[in-house]
């Protein structure tokens, strides 16, 4: 169940992505990123209305939590621009390179209090084997 949840997020991301960078086109990127976030505000703001706002728990956290709106906004803008100049191919592939190479040193370091994976030298050749399959992408 949950890795099928996992892979739904990354067709949902892939298809966000090359929307945003279709909505880009005709009304910039951050056209794009308001338009985005507002949607999901009002959508967010529906659910809270029919549920319970005691479920948004905001004091304490640790600051670096709080990055993750600001890195969700520079996500769409970015993603948006590059989709228009490069293709959806290129973007979701050096996307997901990123997400792999940000996410082995997150589990490294044990970024923002999660469980420390130290990284071992045999990830190496899965991570050579993911930037050959960008390169040859980028070829095509």
């Amino acid at each position: 169940m949950r890795y099928g949840a996992v892979i739904l997020a990354g067709v949902l991301l892939a298809l966000m992505q090359s929307c945003n960078g279709m909505l880009s086109r005709y009304v910039g990127v951050i056209g794009t990123s308001f338009t985005v976030h507002w949607i999901g505000g009002v959508v967010l703001g529906g659910y809270l209305w029919l549920r319970s706002p005691a479920e948004l728990r905001l004091r304490g956290l640790p600051w670096c939590w709080y990055s993750a709106g600001a890195m969700g906004l520079a996500l769409v803008a970015m993603t948006s621009f590059c989709m228009v100049k490069l293709g959806p191919g290129l973007v979701i592939c050096l996307s997901i390179g990123g997400q792999i190479a940000a996410s082995t040193l997150c589990d490294a370091i044990g970024w923002s209090g999660g469980r420390r994976i130290p990284f071992r030298l045999r990830q190496l050749p899965g991570l050579a084997l993911m930037g050959l399959g960008i390169w040859i992408v980028y070829q095509a």
